[in-house]
């Protein structure tokens, strides 16, 4: 049996880390795979802040998570259709 995928959705602010250990947190308690995702415009006119994404990246790595960048025409639509993808249970 293929195990659950817990998403979270991050913004590239500081709040992500607060967000990422909460949601590691839930994956270690329910057996679950970690998946950070990060939405960007479907235009591409916003640009993500790298250092806080890249810090995102090696948060999500050291607690055995990933993280995904998709793109969107609206951050909801990208975060159903990551966690879709991704098989995801919460």
């Amino acid at each position: 049996m293929e195990a659950s995928v817990i998403v979270v959705g991050l913004e590239g602010s500081p709040a992500d880390e607060w967000l990422i250990r909460y949601a590691a947190q839930l994956a270690g308690l329910s057996d679950a795979r970690l998946r950070g995702v990060h939405v960007r415009d479907i235009d591409n006119l916003d640009r993500p802040p790298k250092a806080q994404l890249e810090q995102d990246r090696r948060l999500l790595s050291e607690l055995h998570g990933t993280l995904a960048e998709v793109r969107a025409g609206d951050i909801a639509s990208g975060l159903i259709r990551a966690a879709r993808q991704a098989g995801a249970c919460q």
